[in-house]
């Protein structure tokens, strides 16, 4: 049985377990407090169940899974027992039992909101430093294989020249170094892509402008 077939076991005997209880216990007669009491107990089951699934790429960020997951059981708790005293001691007005479920409910939704954008950030910042880790990475193993595929002495020393430049190069980047990093990463995969059909000359001159461009990439992010 996988986890989200465990939830929703888990809740449809929540929900059976507090139907059985509302109505053994007070029957089908309950006053406009209890039915509205019943009716955001309902929605605080809904919502908690709903809520983790809004959470993008939990196994990037369990933290942010379990945040959400906390405050959902955290509010449907607080949510049954506020309403179970409303229902069982059927001592309020209808007004109060739905002014303190708003509240409560508005506490829960905004606390969600901003658990849900600081997700957003935190999911943004990785996104991009796997873009910034993909052009050293990605680019400096494909130099390596070129440099592993030539036989030739001085064409391996330019390709190795140009891999070193690029595998040391900072991985942080940021928007006046885009358009350097995509035409360093033109260049490599172009160089790659012909490197039977180059000549010596063509594979020196090619790693030579690798280097010149990453070395200024590298001088304007330091």
């Amino acid at each position: 049985m996988n986890k989200t077939s465990t939830r929703i076991l888990i809740y449809a005997l929540l929900v059976v377990v507090f139907n059985v209880i509302f109505f053994l216990v007070g029957g089908t007669e309950h006053s406009t407090t209890g039915w509205v009491a019943y009716g955001f107990m309902y929605v605080a089951l809904i919502v908690s169940f709903i809520a983790p699934l809004l959470c993008i790429n939990y196994k990037r960020i369990p933290e942010n899974l379990v945040t959400i997951y906390g405050f959902a059981w955290a509010y449907s708790i607080i949510s049954i027992i506020l309403n179970s005293i409303f229902i069982l001691l059927d001592f309020a007005k209808t007004t109060w039992c739905i002014a303190m479920n708003i509240i409560l409910l508005a506490v829960y939704i905004i606390q969600l909101i901003i658990n849900m954008a600081i997700n957003k950030q935190v999911e943004q910042r990785l996104e991009n430093t796997d873009s910034e880790r993909k052009y050293v990475h990605s680019l400096s193993g494909i130099l390596k294989l070129a440099m592993d595929s030539v036989s030739d002495l001085q064409s391996k020393k330019v390709l190795e020249k140009a891999y070193d430049i690029v595998r040391t190069s900072p991985i942080n980047s940021n928007e006046s170094v885009m358009d350097i990093e995509l035409e360093v990463t033109r260049l490599v995969n172009t160089l790659y892509d012909n490197l039977s059909s180059l000549s010596q000359e063509e594979i020196s001159n090619r790693a030579e402008q690798i280097v010149k461009l990453a070395e200024k990439r590298n001088m304007l992010l330091r």
